[in-house]
């Protein structure tokens, strides 16, 4: 008899390792308490357009896409351009750029950030701070300078200082993209910025036809995926896993679990003690007509609270002439729900400073996504680690962002998802 898997979370790690296991021959049920698949990718329709909280891209090699080759003709090619807003006021290429650095500085300042620079290549050659990590890839003149510290503490509602960098670091490794001294002499000498990078988005429609498509594939293949679902227990009865929801139950040979290890530990009925601070996430829905380039922007000033905007009409086009509909992001440890009109209000007077947009802004709606990431806060991890090892103590395998606490990025987390599934013993 094929062994029988239930997969908990039908967002991008669930729905590749459910895909995975079918593929070996495995029984899987998909659970999501939601009734649309996605996770963090999520859409939501307002004022007559599809907004969804938060700014989310494709690169070809998509783990997602490779698993479901399906969805490619679904998804809208683009050309990714982010631009920040540095912390005098003026717009730079994400993160940052000689050039732009050396019209905000001077070149008497920029000089010595760039000796800076060498002086941290060899004096934080073994960081085991975010500042110090952050420090040897771009210079501490840098990092404080051009925004990249307001940015992390804005993101992660803390001190730099205070952020856990084995935690993050898979989410910082990018800074070394951008600074390897090859790319900063040939953007400093020469103005060219490489060519812009094309990358998918999710279809015109929102991200539900996205998944709906994946879950129609897994469907074909023998997974019963539920949707609109509430676990109520989780129980190991010798070789197996007797799980109830709603009105429902079943048994399994194994457990994949997405879900974040506190749910799972009360599943189990356990206590999971002490609380992980979580970072929550407001999106704010807009209209009018943008003035500066770029599709997402980045706020890298020391001023107000918001972390960066998607400009959905420009990877999708206007809906209405003239103006440009978009999603602005705000983050923050605990709840958002109260904070929602004066969060709103701090960006558009934030906006109206920085003058930029041609016509006056119209919030069209929002959504708040509680506990969305980890807190990343130093002092946690052994806590964080406890959980973890509480819930595969009970033989449940964990994957995922939620279900590792870890901030990866959804290619990452699709691929350890696929490759987990790959390996847990069916036979």
């Amino acid at each position: 008899m094929p062994a029988k898997v239930a997969v908990l979370g039908g967002g991008a790690a669930g729905v590749v390792a459910a895909d995975t296991l079918a593929r070996r021959g495995a029984r899987v049920d998909l659970f999501e308490r939601n009734t649309t698949l996605g996770g963090l990718h999520r859409s939501v329709e307002a004022d007559g357009d599809v907004f969804d909280i938060g700014a989310f891209f494709f690169v070809y090699n998509h783990a997602l896409i490779e698993t479901f080759p399906v969805t490619r003709p679904l998804l809208v090619e683009v050309n990714h351009s982010a631009v920040s807003i540095t912390p005098s006021h003026s717009l730079d290429g994400y993160p940052c750029t000689p050039r732009g650095y050396l019209r905000d500085h001077g070149v008497g300042h920029s000089l010595a950030a760039f000796g800076d620079l060498l002086w941290s290549r060899l004096r934080y050659r073994h960081a085991d701070t975010v500042p110090e990590y952050s420090m040897r890839a771009l210079g501490r003149a840098v990092y404080r300078n051009a925004g990249l510290k307001s940015y992390l503490e804005r993101f992660y509602g803390a001190s730099d200082r205070d952020i856990d960098l084995d935690v993050v670091r898979p989410r910082l490794s990018v800074l070394n993209q951008y600074a390897r001294l090859g790319r900063i002499l040939r953007l400093g000498i020469f103005g060219k910025r490489p060519p812009l990078q094309p990358h998918f988005a999710r279809p015109r429609a929102g991200f539900p036809a996205f998944y709906d498509t994946m879950a129609e594939s897994l469907t074909a293949i023998g997974v019963n995926v539920r949707r609109g679902v509430t676990l109520t227990s989780i129980r190991r009865a010798a070789n197996r896993f007797d799980l109830a929801w709603d009105s429902e139950g079943g048994a399994y040979d194994h457990v994949l679990s997405t879900i974040p290890p506190p749910l799972a530990l009360r599943l189990l009925g356990e206590d999971p003690g002490a609380d992980v601070p979580q970072i929550s996430l407001l999106s704010l829905f807009y209209r009018s007509r943008l003035r500066i380039p770029g599709n997402v922007i980045y706020n890298f000033t020391r001023d107000a609270r918001w972390k960066r905007f998607t400009v959905f009409s420009r990877l999708y086009g206007r809906s209405v002439p003239d103006e440009d509909y978009f999603t602005v992001e705000v983050t923050g440890i605990g709840a958002m729900t109260p904070h929602v009109d004066e969060l709103a209000a701090d960006f558009e007077q934030h906006a109206s400073s920085l003058d930029l947009f041609d016509t006056p802004l119209r919030k069209v709606g929002h959504a708040v996504t509680e506990r969305a990431y980890p807190a990343a806060l130093r002092g946690q991890r052994a806590v964080i680690e406890a959980q973890r090892a509480r819930v595969a103590a009970h033989g449940l395998h964990l994957v995922g962002r939620q279900g590792n606490n870890a901030y990866l990025s959804s290619h990452d987390v699709a691929l350890a998802a696929g490759e987990l599934a790959a390996r847990i013993p069916l036979a």
